[in-house]
């Protein structure tokens, strides 16, 4: 079949095969799945976008470096236009190609447009790309080339075979191949993950870092398939490049996220970290955050470190609101905790992150339900937050300071005007805990407001609570 494209004409071939028992040879003479012969870089551009996901091309061109009126032929990873040899005018259009060649061969090429003599798609078997390989390494950077251009070509198998070797080389291109094809088909790699464990077991593994993050890969696809694994992946979590360690804490992430049991011995080398002011410390927050969901009673020794770092401007606020989540799972399940940390947890009031101010307020909320003694001190800061634009601020100042009034009624008084100007807020909690403010500390100059809103209020706990606090008046 043959149709027109530009101004030049593509010849399609559909069916592709090749006999498996003839010689595979590298260069030259494959059948094609579609061809050009470019008249110019628009007619080319226009080919490489219809066939943009190419498994390779084959190239043929006139070599000056072989002499004149040569001809070569490449079997290429990818070919792709280089656009300002286009857009400048007097430059000759060319473009770069990445030939199947093992090292020394150089990883790109650069071959005028005009010296292409025909181009087409073709799709070998693997061995076709390794066929030339003389050494382990060769062979390891052909394949890790493959991978970089056409990930789904390369058998993992392939690669399994060049990991496990005392020789760092190939190790070293076959692990950078691997998380090519993790990146894309991390099911694919499980295959290869006792080989990676037995690598990261190794005390002087030069190549962890690509070998994590095969594996995060794989755990982000399906945690429980690196879950086993994590006895090795932890000690690089101290790695001292930081890009091995944040990978490594990613890994230990990704399990948590599925099962955080599979985590929770390494609690005190994560509060290491965050103590340590190193890279990675959000991984280690985030870490302990799943950490203190599961099990509160598990994180409750590193809630200090926690209330350091819901104070440290050098973190992200996303750390910082993951260290106040954290430490308010701790907190919920034994707010004594807290105590201690108040005057840390306080200064959030500040700031002027919305989601960090309401988490600090609702810390405090948390303390108060047992401590109100402590809090107390605090009215004058929590009586500012009533009047905050934020829903949930005004939801956790309200509501700490009706704790306060239960044990301390005449501290609170001071706020009825704000309490009564609570009834009309839009937000139905902050209501009800207006009610419960002023029903605390009985005040009876709002006994008007608290009737009106038990009959009126469209909500039904506000209304149960209004008549409550009008009880109380009694």
């Amino acid at each position: 079949m043959t149709r027109e494209l530009a101004t030049g004409n593509m010849r399609k071939q559909r069916d592709f095969s090749r006999d498996s028992d003839s010689e595979l040879i590298p260069d030259g003479g494959f059948p094609s799945i579609a061809g050009i012969s470019p008249v110019n870089a628009n007619h080319l551009r226009a080919f490489l976008h219809e066939y943009a996901d190419a498994p390779g091309f084959e190239i043929t061109y006139e070599d000056e470096d072989e002499g004149e009126g040569e001809t070569v032929s490449r079997l290429l990873f990818e070919l792709a236009i280089i656009e300002p040899t286009v857009e400048i005018e007097g430059r000759t259009p060319a473009v770069r190609c990445k030939p199947v060649a093992p090292a020394p061969a150089p990883e790109t090429v650069t071959v005028p447009l005009d010296a292409i003599e025909f181009l087409s798609v073709v799709e070998p078997p693997e061995p076709v790309y390794t066929a030339t390989a003389e050494t382990a390494t060769e062979e390891a950077l052909v394949l890790r080339r493959l991978a970089d251009a056409n990930p789904d070509t390369v058998r993992v198998s392939s690669l399994i075979a060049l990991l496990d070797r005392e020789d760092t080389g190939p190790q070293r291109e076959a692990l950078r191949a691997l998380h090519l094809l993790a990146g894309v088909r991390p099911a694919d790699c499980t295959p290869a993950l006792p080989v990676l464990r037995s690598l990261l077991q190794r005390t002087a593994f030069s190549n962890a870092r690509p070998a994590l993050a095969v594996l995060y890969h794989v755990g982000t696809e399906e945690p429980a398939n690196i879950a086993p694994m994590v006895d090795e992946i932890a000690p690089y979590s101290t790695n001292s490049d930081w890009l091995t360690r944040e990978k490594a804490l990613e890994c230990i992430a990704a399990v948590a996220d599925h099962d955080p049991a599979d985590v929770r011995d390494i609690a005190p080398t994560l509060a290491t970290l965050i103590e340590t002011e190193t890279r990675g410390r959000r991984h280690a927050i985030y870490i302990l955050l799943r950490l203190a969901r599961a099990s509160p009673e598990r994180t409750k020794p590193f809630a200090k470190t926690l209330g350091r770092a819901i104070t440290d401007g050098s973190l992200s606020n996303a750390a910082r609101l993951n260290a106040t989540v954290a430490l308010g799972q701790i907190v919920g399940d034994d707010p004594s905790v807290g105590v201690p940390l108040l005057g840390d947890i306080v200064e959030l009031f500040e700031v002027d992150d919305i989601e960090l101010r309401n988490n600090a307020v609702a810390l405090v909320n948390e303390i108060a339900t047992v401590h109100t003694d402590v809090v107390e001190q605090y009215r004058p800061e929590l009586h500012e937050l009533m009047t905050i634009e934020d829903d949930y601020t005004r939801i956790n100042a309200s509501a700490t300071l009706a704790r306060i009034a239960g044990d301390f009624p005449d501290t609170v008084t001071e706020s009825t005007p704000v309490f009564v100007q609570l009834l009309e807020d839009d937000h139905p909690r902050v209501r009800e805990n207006a009610c419960w403010g002023l029903g605390s500390f009985r005040a009876t100059d709002a006994e008007n407001a608290l009737r009106a809103c038990s009959r009126r209020d469209d909500d039904p706990d506000v209304r149960t609570r209004a008549e409550w606090a009008l009880s109380r008046l009694e």
